[in-house]
């Protein structure tokens, strides 16, 4: 092909335009996606969740985050469900399996349990966050100790500068381990709810799928949906603060430590406010759940209804019945309301 000089500037014509150039070779100047778990990261990179500034100058340059912009940090491959639900699906056939052989042996046997397969599915992370968190709560009882020393130190004018200096490095170190303890420990906790909630979700689904017909009149539409929504949600909701079944005695019990140091028998007057408030709480508690309980009845009705209505439009239009079934979805949704409301009040 002949080339053309325009001066300094030399034009051929095989150059082909950068705007008319193949779909391909456009694509393959794109970075490649960042996959956590995957992708090699530095110390510090995953220390200060620096992967995930990209999006967040992204979000910040357009005011919003459309969805295509999500690919550039796709879910980790154990998030993904085909991988959660694998994982899942293998303790529950094995928790299966089990209980059918007790069955033809004529043993007792615990029933298949949902708790149980989750839990050795997705224990690991969830141990390791455990661990961050032991660290964030020894932490916190550092800062009054240190504080504390600092007190003793301004008040006496013939101590060390070296001392004081410690004592400042220590507060300001622990602090920082307890941040970066803090948002890692919720980071797993999050990712091992995720995980749970798409194997709870799939499981439900998968069921749902292949229900008999007397089952089908056992159970309705709004109570599936439900299950795959509002209790999936819960038990993703749930890892954040699960492990304060241990963590809540253990900051209790250096508290008091603590404090019957610094001021003897008088801190059991703390002690006994929360024994007494031990009964009261579960008083509470239990009413919240019967109020719950009616809650979700109220929605798998409405939910019932919507459904019946979706399913059959073109019957409800031929015959005039949109009055009617308005109604009674408002009714419905009215009744739920004040469910929730009574609920949250």
């Amino acid at each position: 092909m002949p080339s053309h000089s325009y001066g300094s500037i030399n034009n051929s014509d095989t150059e082909e335009d950068p705007l008319l150039a193949p779909e391909e070779s456009r694509k393959d100047s794109k970075p490649e996606p960042f996959i956590l778990e995957t992708t090699p990261l530095n110390p510090l990179s995953a220390l200060t969740f620096q992967w995930f500034v990209p999006l967040l100058k992204i979000g910040n340059a357009k005011d919003r985050l459309d969805p295509e912009d999500l690919k550039q940090i796709p879910l980790p491959p154990s998030c993904e469900t085909k991988n959660a639900m694998a994982e899942f699906e293998k303790y529950w056939k094995e928790d299966v399996r089990e209980y059918k052989l007790a069955q033809q042996d004529q043993k007792k046997e615990r029933e298949p349990s949902l708790a149980w397969c989750l839990t050795k599915a997705f224990i690991k992370d969830y141990i390791k966050a455990g661990f961050l968190k032991l660290i964030h709560d020894i932490n916190v009882f550092v800062g009054p100790i240190v504080l504390h020393g600092l007190i003793q130190f301004l008040r006496d004018p013939y101590a060390n500068m070296q001392e004081g200096i410690v004592l400042t490095a220590t507060v300001t170190v622990s602090q920082i381990l307890m941040s970066f303890c803090l948002r890692h420990y919720f980071f797993k906790c999050y990712l091992t709810g995720l995980r749970m909630r798409t194997a709870v979700v799939m499981a439900v689904y998968k069921k749902a799928l292949i229900l008999s017909s007397t089952e089908r009149q056992k159970r309705s539409v709004g109570e599936i949906v439900n299950l795959m929504t509002v209790d999936a949600q819960r038990i993703q909701d749930l890892t954040t603060y699960g492990h304060a079944v241990w963590y809540s005695f253990l900051q209790i019990g250096l508290a008091i430590y603590f404090l019957w140091q610094q001021l003897g028998p008088s801190c059991l007057g703390g002690v006994a406010v929360i024994i007494v408030m031990v009964p009261v709480n579960k008083f509470i508690a239990g009413w919240m759940g019967r109020l719950q309980k009616k809650l979700m009845k109220a929605r798998d009705q409405r939910v019932d209804v919507n459904n019946e209505v979706l399913c059959s439009m073109k019957v409800i239009k031929l015959q005039a019945w949109e009055d009617s079934f308005q109604k009674r979805i408002l009714n419905l949704r009215n009744i739920e309301l004040k469910q929730l409301f009574n609920y949250v009040m």
